[in-house]
């Protein structure tokens, strides 16, 4: 994918559209510019933490799906978040690490920073459910 807005993989669902236009991709790093939308604590003002799982989740995924095979694909079957601490209304960046691409299923690590890698803001953990795709399933009946 290049550098710029990302907009692959977008089609699922109003949200992660939503998402896809406050964020942009540079080599292997996603950066998050949120808007007043994804607050979720107006005091501080913090961004809601399902804005950020779904970022990490997000780009975890479209990292995950430049390894996949053509016409495969993935799902989010598990996701453990470590929250470390309140994330600002500011920039923030990802670069997921394919922990493990298996046959069934892909692990990522993907890490919330703020956007001059100055402090980590949450860590996740995310188990991804890889399908086959329709070649492969053709060549497992038939093996």
């Amino acid at each position: 994918m290049s550098e710029g807005a990302v907009t692959a993989g977008m089609g699922r669902n109003d949200f992660a559209r939503l998402l896809g236009t406050m964020m942009t991709q540079s080599g292997e790093t996603f950066t998050l510019i949120p808007t007043e939308e994804l607050v979720g604590n107006s005091l501080l003002p913090a961004l809601h933490g399902g804005a950020i799982a779904s970022f990490l989740e997000l780009a975890a995924q479209l990292a995950l799906s430049r390894t996949l095979s053509p016409g495969q694909s993935s799902r989010l079957i598990s996701v453990n978040l470590q929250f470390l601490a309140p994330v600002r209304l500011g920039a923030i960046s990802t670069t997921p690490t394919l922990m493990r691409v298996g046959r069934r299923v892909a692990v990522v690590h993907a890490e919330a920073v703020e956007r001059d890698g100055a402090g980590k803001l949450c860590l996740a953990q995310l188990e991804f459910a890889l399908e086959r795709s329709p070649s492969e399933e053709k060549l497992a009946r038939n093996a």
